[in-house]
């Protein structure tokens, strides 16, 4: 009879323990609209002959989380695309190596995103217009000058498992 009792008693235990991870992965879930990823800064490396095969990019990342609830960050996906979003012009190099704490009501500083892209692919989607704009910002990109170029930055966080979307412009 002790015996019985005492499985029961473990039994509804674990039940409880059970119906609180699942609350409290719920209560994440619906918070998820309140984590805002959004790039604080974006720059672009001097295009010179060193570096005539790509064009050096380094994003950084904030997501301001605007919930009560500790997130922990596993993955990041970026992809840099042109003013429409229709042309990849660049994806990430390498994925983001160790997960980040996103602390309640507060922004996260992510660690810098490398990006090479193609100078080819630059050079095509500069040139499908006004050439002589084009040639203006490819010179201002090898001396490091802001181009006046818009970019639309897409990709993705992930975290607690919940996929929260980016998608944003960007000037260089």
């Amino acid at each position: 009879m002790a015996k019985n009792i005492v499985g029961k008693i473990l039994g509804l235990g674990l039940i409880i323990a059970l119906l609180m991870a699942v609350w409290e992965y719920l209560q994440k879930a619906f918070r998820a609209d309140q984590l805002k990823p959004l790039i604080s800064s974006f720059s672009v490396g001097k295009l010179g002959f060193s570096s005539i095969q790509s064009l050096p990019l380094k994003v950084v990342m904030a997501i301001s989380n605007f919930s009560p609830t500790l997130y922990n960050l596993q993955q990041i996906q970026v992809e840099i695309y042109d003013k429409d979003g229709t042309k990849l012009l660049a994806s990430q190099d390498v994925p983001l190596t160790q997960g980040v704490s996103l602390q309640p009501n507060a922004q996260t500083l992510i660690p810098e995103l490398n990006f090479s892209v193609s100078n080819a692919n630059v050079v095509q989607y500069l040139f499908s217009g006004d050439k002589i704009k084009a040639a203006e910002t490819m010179l201002k990109l090898a001396i490091g000058q802001k181009a006046g170029l818009t970019l639309r930055v897409k990709g993705f966080i992930r975290a607690e498992g919940l996929k929260i979307p980016l998608n944003e412009e960007v000037s260089i």
